[in-house]
């Protein structure tokens, strides 16, 4: 568990930074690349972008999840007097999935809004703290299942539709 959850938030940060650093930068600095022709529109190439920066990321994680769960069976001896997991460590892993799709997606739309990387990465951090809190908040009233991760990345691809769509409308 304690490897899954250190595998998750360096792979939140990761989709932080560069989900900030995909769209907010290249608002600030797009004037200098207007002056040449590009083969596709503003909105397919940030997309591109963003599906090596989130697809990347939370497939790194993905692998470092399944390493960990492969691993963790066999470097850690099953003790009968433990305490049980809190969560199932398979469903952790998956649910993790869903709040980096999360956090990229709130980042990136923050980043069209704001045109700026710092305040996305800010507004990001507050999006995970806001959904660590309400998944904590469910865990402690025994009403977190699978529908709040699935939530979560229903929100991150609403929020990645809309900052693609804001960010194809932007004038220069």
């Amino acid at each position: 568990m304690l490897g899954l959850l250190i595998t998750a938030g360096l792979a939140s940060l990761v989709v932080l930074d560069l989900s900030a650093l995909a769209v907010g930068e290249d608002l600030a600095l797009r004037a200098h690349s207007l002056t040449f022709a590009l083969p596709q529109s503003r909105g397919s190439a940030l997309a591109g972008r963003l599906l090596v920066v989130l697809g990347g990321s939370v497939g790194a994680y993905a692998l470092g999840a399944v390493a960990v769960l492969s691993l963790a069976g066999a470097l850690v001896p099953a003790n009968s007097a433990a305490f049980g997991p809190i969560l199932a460590p398979g469903h952790l892993a998956l649910g993790i999935s869903g709040l980096l799709v999360f956090l990229g997606g709130v980042t990136a739309a923050a980043a069209v809004v704001t045109r700026s990387a710092a305040q996305a990465l800010v507004a990001g951090v507050l999006a995970g703290v806001v959904a660590a809190g309400v998944g904590s908040l469910f865990l402690l009233q025994g009403r977190l299942t699978a529908g709040f991760p699935v939530a979560l990345a229903g929100v991150g691809l609403v929020a990645l539709a809309y900052c693609l769509f804001q960010y194809s409308r932007l004038d220069g």
